[in-house]
C-alpha cells in the first residue's frame, strides 16, 4: 500500500471522527426541542448514508475503479438528512462566508471544462461542498470557544484550497506534489476534528 493510499484511508477516518462527533453532540442538543426523536432518526440515517459514501469514494480513489453514481449520491443525500434539520431547528444558517466558500467550490469546475480530466470529478466537487457545510457547523454553536472558530475557519478555506488544486492529483504515477496537496484536507480535517471535539465536550460540560 503506497502512501497516498494510506493518507486517502487516513481522511476516510478523520471524517468518520469528525462526523461521529457532530452525531453525538446533535444527541445531546435535540432532546431540548420538540419532535427531536424524529429529527433525531433522520440524521442518524443521514450520518450512515455519508459515511458509507465517504469509504465508498475512499476505496474507488484507491482501486482506481470506475466510480458508481451512487456513492457521491449517498454523500449528498446523507448531507442533506444531517442539514435539513438543522435549518428547521435554526441551529444552521447560511451565511456569507458559507455561500461564498461553497461558491468557490462548485466555481472549480471550471478547471474541468478546460482540461481533461476524469469525470467523478465533478460528482466529486459537489461532494465537497457538502462536506464544507459539516466542517463550518461548529461555528453556529456558542459553546465554540473563539480559538476553536478560528481553527474552523482556517480548515475551511484549506478545503476551498484543496478543492481548487485536487487537479494536480491525477497525475501518474504520485508526484511530490500529490503528497504536498493531499496534505491540505488532512490538516483541514483535522482542526476540525479538534474543534468538534472541543464543542462535543463544552456541551456535554454544559447541558
Amino acid at each position: 500500500m503506497d502512501e497516498i493510499a494510506l493518507l486517502n484511508i487516513f481522511l476516510g477516518i478523520m471524517a468518520s471522527i469528525g462526523l461521529a462527533y457532530i452525531m453525538f453532540l446533535l444527541l445531546n442538543v435535540f432532546p431540548y426541542f420538540k419532535k427531536s426523536r424524529t429529527l433525531m432518526l433522520i440524521q442518524v440515517i443521514g450520518g450512515l448514508s455519508v459515511l458509507l459514501g465517504i469509504w465508498a469514494l475512499r476505496i474507488v480513489n484507491y482501486t482506481k475503479e470506475s466510480l458508481n453514481s451512487v456513492y457521491p449520491l449517498l454523500v449528498l443525500a446523507g448531507m442533506s438528512m444531517i442539514i435539513l434539520p438543522l435549518v428547521k431547528l435554526r441551529l444552521f444558517k447560511f451565511d456569507r462566508s458559507l455561500i461564498l466558500q461553497a461558491l468557490l467550490i462548485l466555481l472549480s469546475l471550471f478547471p474541468y471544462t478546460v482540461v481533461h480530466v476524469p469525470w467523478n470529478f465533478v460528482p466529486g466537487t459537489f461532494v465537497l461542498a457538502a462536506v464544507l457545510f459539516l466542517i463550518r457547523f461548529p461555528l453556529f454553536l456558542t459553546c465554540l470557544s473563539p480559538l476553536g472558530m478560528v481553527l474552523v475557519n482556517i480548515a475551511s478555506w484549506l478545503w476551498v484550497i484543496f478543492a481548487w488544486l485536487r487537479y494536480y492529483l491525477i497525475q501518474t504515477p504520485p508526484t511530490c506534489m500529490s503528497y504536498a496537496l493531499l496534505l491540505i484536507p488532512v490538516t483541514s480535517l483535522l482542526l476540525w476534528d479538534f474543534s468538534v471535539i472541543i464543542s462535543y465536550e463544552n456541551t456535554r460540560r454544559w447541558l
